[in-house]
């Protein structure tokens, strides 16, 4: 019985952002690392899950940030923009009313 290879950390890890910028096929990118598409998709799977933990602190994870955006649909520009670690009613409501230049 033949052993599975094993790929380095690193080697997945490219793998995945190559698959996350989306310039090629997953397919193609498969066939390029030499590996099955399923296993492209499993370590972009695991790197879009596993991101948050690179901003952990002392075993404590970042706050999760909401980005309210107020924008010109027929321009499709950003007219102001804020952030928040909780998406509460009140600070929506405020947003909408007084929206700033950041």
């Amino acid at each position: 019985m033949s052993k599975r290879k094993q790929h380095h950390p690193a080697f997945k890890a490219k793998g995945a952002l190559e698959a996350l910028k989306g310039e090629e096929m997953v397919g193609d990118l498969a066939s390029r690392l030499a590996v099955h598409p399923t296993m492209a998709h499993q370590w972009k799977r695991a790197l879009l899950e596993g991101a948050s933990g690179v901003f952990e602190r002392g075993g404590r994870k970042a706050p999760f940030l909401n980005l309210f955006a107020t924008m010109d649909w027929h321009t499709r520009k950003v007219l102001a923009w804020r952030i928040s670690t909780t998406l509460e009613a009140e600070f929506c409501v405020d947003a909408l009313k007084t929206p700033s230049t950041s």
